[in-house]
């Protein structure tokens, strides 16, 4: 199977998996919400925000272990495979055991921050067992990143799919006898140990036989410790945009504010996680390898067609949110979520301009040559801290949300393009227009969608929500197809749809 073709069938399957995780989101949520309350509920997302932090400790080797582990593979060499392997195993030990010293310097500490005594309890119960079992994970994230970068995608799919259903099944069932926060940690933590459980046994025939596995050359072990240093920016940048906020909200204006943000952002996370799902993690495994087969100017060949898959994808996906997400949240929660609005107003146009542009992170992190795009997202991630912290004094909820969006669109507008530009495959000029061709084409539909939602109301159940969902997707679909798709990518889904049957029936 070629490695056009694995992309798009990992591709494929990452969608399935992430419209089943929608289905059971949008089952689950309210009820979460009503039987635990606004005040827990805000709580518990409170807490999974400080977990957060052990994530922190994956110093960008997550990715770096990907490219590295794919490059590897590319050479077919074992002894080569088994040196990488290796070395990334003893890394993700040490952080395994800088983890569980962090859960319990945490636990330990956690009454000089929290005073009530059953908050006290749940926090340090629920804190305790999510670092205990994050852990752990960190000794089988080396397998993770092995069958990543084989391509082989659906295994993990089937891990994860089998961790929702536990993880689900469990919630509802603790809830409806009358459990409490507490419970909810308990129904993660099975989960989650199911799903490494069989992430470690289906990884077991890729991990490399009994080989000699000398040590990686004192450069090349320099180069991936730059690589790291240069995604853990990155991954700062991100943790400050999506996990500080909600801390923001949760000192200045209680643990409400937190539970309705966190309703606006549920569908913007999914938003960011279906382009993720799409031209993500498996297209940094993909430019690893065309980079060491062929070298940079084979990776750049790929980058522009992607973008003119992935820059009307996500533009499209930013409109359906903006017109139709508050009107879910109103027939999805009912009445008092207003404010879960405002995520969801303001955040789309921004999101949507970085989504627009989501495999050029993984292309220049394939080249490590994303130290730029690292910085300017920390420095960012940095300026929306402060945003974040002197707007919500004035302003209140929304200001946190606006600090936020402004770095979005300074990111967006300015930062990627130019960084990208630096690159002599890559001509600024071709990009821009890539990037401006859909929004000049897909703008003046928003816009008509618009005026057409304002002058005969709002859909205000499933059905009418449903069909204007199709409508405006299929609409802003076909106009892609038409206009914005070039005759060789439109005759290579044909061909791709075509081969679908038979690549089933064999």
């Amino acid at each position: 199977m070629s490695l056009k073709q694995r992309l798009l069938n990992t591709s494929a399957l990452n969608l399935v998996d992430f419209a089943i995780k929608i289905i059971v989101v949008f089952l689950v949520s309210p009820f979460l919400i009503h039987r635990l309350g606004k005040p827990d509920y805000g709580l518990w997302m409170l807490l999974l925000s400080v977990l957060g932090y052990l994530d922190l400790l994956d110093l960008g080797f997550n990715q770096t272990s990907v490219r590295c582990l794919s490059q590897a593979i590319a050479t077919h060499d074992p002894l080569r495979i088994a040196a990488v392997f290796q070395h990334f195993r003893r890394i993700y030990r040490r952080a395994a055991i800088a983890s569980l010293l962090l859960t319990a310097t945490t636990v330990l500490l956690l009454p000089h921050w929290v005073t009530d005594p059953e908050t006290l309890n749940q926090s340090r119960l629920v804190l305790g067992i999510g670092g205990l079992l994050t852990s752990i994970s960190y000794f089988l994230r080396v397998q993770t990143s092995l069958i990543k970068s084989h391509i082989l995608y659906h295994k993990l799919i089937l891990a994860g799919m089998a961790r929702l259903l536990v993880n689900t099944t469990l919630t509802i069932a603790f809830l409806l006898a009358g459990y409490g926060l507490e419970s909810l940690a308990i129904a993660w933590a099975i989960g989650l140990m199911l799903e490494q459980s069989l992430i470690w046994l289906q990884a077991r025939p890729l991990v490399p036989k009994t080989l000699p596995q000398p040590s990686l050359a004192l450069p090349e072990q320099k180069e991936i410790r730059g690589f790291a240093a240069k995604m853990t920016l990155w991954s700062m940048a991100s943790f400050m945009r999506e996990r500080v906020d909600t801390q923001v909200l949760g000192s200045h204006l209680g643990s409400i504010a937190v539970a309705h943000y966190a309703v606006g952002s549920r569908l913007v996370t999914l938003f960011s996680d279906l382009i993720n799902a799409v031209f993500g993690a498996h297209f940094l495994a993909a430019f690893s390898q065309l980079n060491e087969q062929h070298g940079p100017s084979g990776a750049a060949s790929r980058l522009l067609s992607s973008l003119r898959l992935s820059a009307p994808f996500a533009l499209s996906g930013g409109i359906c949110l903006f017109l139709l997400g508050p009107a879910f949240i109103d027939r999805w929660l009912g009445p008092g979520f207003e404010q879960s609005h405002l995520v969801i107003q303001i955040l789309a146009f921004p999101l949507s301009l970085t989504l627009m542009q989501y495999p050029t992170g993984t292309f220049l992190g394939a080249l490590n040559r994303h130290g730029s795009m690292a910085l300017v997202s920390v420095i960012g991630g940095a300026l929306n801290l402060v945003g974040s912290l002197l707007l919500v004094q004035w302003i209140g909820f929304q200001g946190v949300v606006i600090a936020t969006a402004i770095e979005l669109l300074l990111t967006g507008l300015i930062a990627w393009p130019l960084i990208v530009s630096r690159h002599q495959d890559v001509s600024l000029r071709s990009y821009l227009l890539v990037l401006a061709k859909p929004i000049a084409v897909l703008t003046p539909v928003a816009l008509a969608a618009i005026w057409f939602q304002s002058s005969f109301g709002t859909p205000t159940s499933y059905p009418s929500l449903l069909a204007s969902g199709l409508g405006l997707t299929s609409l802003l679909a076909i106009i892609t197809w038409t206009t914005l798709l070039t005759p060789d990518e439109r005759s290579w889904i044909k061909s791709k749809r075509r081969q679908a049957p038979k690549s089933t029936a064999s």
